[in-house]
């Protein structure tokens, strides 16, 4: 699914009416806050973010996030769920831009092209 909200907006009401609500509902994103999207599900209780990164049969980090409403044992449990899977790792985020992996790689990959830019730049005397 692409990474844009109105797109996941309209999915996640979809899946939400046809749910039960005892069903735990998570959005696979890298960008879109979980808080912001848990607004579209009927239970933003049992809602929250499953960041598998790609390409997800060789990389093994898997991103749990929890929204402002997401319940300690929805989080617990999806943990476990990854876990089971075999071969994965998972870590537990916050929602924050980037989550975890995206917060860190992004300064690590500005700052090259920075340095380069400033290496570069003409010098007025």
């Amino acid at each position: 699914m692409f990474e844009k909200p109105e797109v996941k907006a309209e999915t996640l009401k979809k899946i939400s009416e046809v749910a039960p609500k005892k069903a735990i509902i998570g959005s696979n994103t890298s960008s879109i806050s979980i808080t912001y999207l848990s607004k579209f599900v009927s239970n933003p209780e049992r809602f929250l973010g499953i960041h598998f990164f790609n390409p997800v049969p060789v990389m093994k980090l898997v991103e749990v996030v929890k929204g402002d409403r997401t319940q300690e044992s929805v989080v617990r449990k999806v943990f476990e769920m990854v876990k089971a899977l075999g071969g994965k790792e998972p870590v537990i985020s916050q929602d924050f831009p980037g989550f975890i992996a995206n917060r860190v790689l992004v300064p690590l990959i500005r700052e090259p092209y920075c340095s380069w830019r400033r290496a570069w730049q003409p010098r007025t005397t």
